[in-house]
């Protein structure tokens, strides 16, 4: 009888977990998934925040990672046709096709406090589809068709995200661009560039991300501009940090966007840029710790890494990749140094801003 009843247990006992198991398959399968067709036609419809709250929490596939990328890029204001059309109309007739391209993207994106975290994030599920071999592969590497499809729209994001990034840091002020040249320059050297005069404020510490900073004060024809800049142990120099308006040192909020804003206080300072990806464990090479977001990583990698992808890539358009390649022969160019590496530097982007009239 007790070998009859440990039978009869068991049998039940694995009845209930079967049960249990078959109902939790059902209930994600039916209620919580969306169909690629529906994601396809969403994304058509450039309902990006529709796409990104109904995967955000949900998504396990490639298929919808990729998606989530598109929809991450059409909210920054910048979709990939979008970004595509822009490089190709990029002009060189008031002196360079890149400063062309930066402009229309600050166009794009003037309006959205959000677009350099949502193209942060754009790279970020591009990589959750295609890893690190973008980075790995040149131009004779053998990628599938999917693979050099999706290296062309992580290079497209981060590419992107370097140019706002740029955007964020010169600012739309007036002489706030001939500002952030001199605040680079002097990052770089200590050199103070005609036109800016440079003042060094001591150190400032933000509590909530327990960061410390140099603050500079530069002023162009009277007007003065903040800047904070990091030592940066790999470059052995200080990089300049993405900021973004105004707060207090106690804390990220609020952050108002300019001085005439009811909110802001004297006792305000320039803003650090915060990236963190809340979405994913799997941090990529867009991503920052979390703490500081500096020019090096916004622009010098992020360009290095997405034109690299764009050129390794593949979607039918060599005009994109000629583009590309005049938008870093641009910077490559300007060099003073004699050095022949293909690799953008920060000394490379400091000396390509002092060479445009602003």
């Amino acid at each position: 009888m007790k070998y009859i009843f440990g039978i009869l247990f068991v049998i039940l006992l694995t009845g209930c977990n079967s049960s249990k198991q078959d109902t939790h398959v059902d209930y994600n399968t039916t209620q919580n998934k969306i169909s690629k067709q529906e994601i396809d036609h969403l994304l058509s419809e450039k309902k990006y925040t529709e796409v990104i709250n109904k995967l955000k929490d949900s998504a396990t596939s490639k298929d919808e990672y990729l998606a989530l990328g598109k929809a991450y890029m059409g909210a920054s204001g910048l979709s990939l046709s979008t970004v595509i059309d822009d490089i190709l109309k990029a002009s060189d007739a008031n002196g360079s096709a890149l400063m062309d391209f930066i402009d229309m993207s600050a166009a794009q994106t003037k309006e959205n406090n959000n677009s350099l975290e949502y193209l942060n994030k754009a790279t970020d599920y591009y990589m959750m589809v295609i890893g690190d071999k973008c980075d790995d592969a040149n131009e004779t590497s053998t990628l599938t068709q999917m693979e050099q499809e999706v290296c062309t729209y992580k290079g497209l994001a981060q590419t992107v995200e370097s140019v706002t990034t740029i955007n964020y840091l010169l600012g739309y002020e007036k002489d706030s661009q001939k500002a952030s040249a001199c605040a680079m320059q002097y990052a770089f050297n200590k050199r103070e560039e005609s036109g800016c005069e440079i003042t060094p404020k001591g150190d400032l510490t933000f509590i909530q991300s327990n960061q410390t900073y140099k603050s500079i004060d530069i002023v162009v024809e009277n007007n003065h501009f903040e800047y904070l800049l990091k030592y940066d142990k790999v470059t052995g120099v200080d990089e300049v940090v993405v900021t973004d308006g105004y707060c207090s040192l106690e804390s990220f909020d609020p952050r108002v966007d300019d001085k005439i804003d009811t909110r802001y206080k004297e006792s305000f300072h320039v803003c650090p840029v915060h990236l963190v990806n809340h979405d994913k464990s799997y941090i990529t090479h867009s991503l920052t710790d979390g703490i500081s977001y500096t020019t090096k990583e916004g622009i010098v990698n992020a360009f290095n890494d997405g034109t690299h992808s764009i050129l390794v890539g593949d979607i039918n358009n060599t005009l994109l990749k000629e583009k590309v390649k005049e938008f870093k022969n641009e910077i490559i160019q300007t060099r003073q140094n004699g050095d022949e590496d293909n690799e953008i530097k920060t000394e490379d982007i400091v000396t390509f801003f002092q060479e445009q009239d602003f």
